[in-house]
């Protein structure tokens, strides 16, 4: 994980990761995510959420506000949508 935030009510994660883990799983049945993840508050993965990115690098930056979520990282596209470094999602 490189960055944090709280966001519509979840838990927005970003970083290097390709994939996350159920707790307590041992991490046998990996759940594909590039680079962004979201969290509900009880810390279940929001499985309808997952804009993949697609450098080696990943994410670096997240902030929440004004109905918005900036990320910025090292990438090129998220959710096949060109960006160069830099994405913005609508919170609703």
């Amino acid at each position: 994980m490189q960055a944090i935030t709280v966001a519509a009510g979840e838990v927005i994660a970003g970083g290097h990761f390709n994939h996350v883990c159920s707790a307590g799983s041992g991490c046998l049945n990996p759940i594909p995510r590039r680079k962004l993840a979201g969290f509900t508050t009880t810390g279940s993965l929001d499985t309808t959420w997952h804009p993949p990115a697609n450098s080696r690098l990943g994410v670096y930056a997240l902030t929440a506000g004004s109905g918005e979520l900036p990320v910025g990282g090292d990438f090129t596209k998220v959710a096949a949508v060109a960006v160069l470094h830099f994405a913005r999602f609508g919170l609703s």
